[in-house]
């Protein structure tokens, strides 16, 4: 199943941080989630999307952001925001990351719609 567009322009990212994010999608110590960068669920733990795991290398890298518990609270669940966004990429990761809008509306859909981190990892060293 392909969780992808067919084709769409987007520009190259930061080599290093392509690097580093592809790496640590493949590298399990982060479980997948959807729809949230970052949920505390009950029982699996703490979940990311593919762009909350950016986020929480973004924090790791360069010390500034911050994980918070958001104020939308559901039975059995924590959602957690970064720099204030739960959903997507607060500006600050986007710009030190040069991803641009076009490709994390992809890559958000393609999480959210089954795509692994593994697919995710593939997508995202060819075509940015």
């Amino acid at each position: 199943m392909n969780f992808f567009p067919d084709s769409m322009e987007t520009q190259p990212m930061d080599p290093a941080i392509k690097e580093q994010w592809t790496k640590a999608l493949r590298s399990g110590e982060y479980k997948q989630g959807k729809r949230r960068l970052n949920t505390l669920t009950l029982p699996e733990g703490t979940v990311y999307c593919c762009l909350g795991v950016l986020c929480d290398l973004h924090n790791k890298t360069t010390g500034e952001g911050q994980w918070s518990d958001s104020i939308e609270k559901m039975v059995g669940h924590m959602v957690r925001q970064y720099d204030c966004e739960r959903n997507y990429l607060p500006d600050s990761v986007q710009s030190w990351a040069q991803l641009s809008c076009v490709a994390e509306m992809a890559l958000s859909e393609a999480n959210d719609d089954g795509a692994d981190f593994s697919a995710i990892a593939n997508w995202i060293e060819e075509h940015l």
